[in-house]
């Protein structure tokens, strides 16, 4: 259990880091925000949920 999330982050912090040195100087403030934004998403979707199966 523990591993499988070590295993999840440091794919994560690879994959980001490989991005990023892929990427253009000025598109990378752009691929953060796109990035915290996709993750602030799942956490709303979390937060709006009313259980019922419809979304708020």
């Amino acid at each position: 259990m523990l591993f499988g999330a070590f295993e999840k982050l440091a794919l994560t912090v690879g994959l980001l880091a490989f991005a990023l040195l892929r990427l253009d100087e000025l598109s990378a403030p752009a691929f953060f925000a796109g990035f915290i934004v996709a993750l602030a998403t799942h956490h709303a979707a979390l937060v709006l949920d009313t259980g019922d199966g419809r979304e708020a």
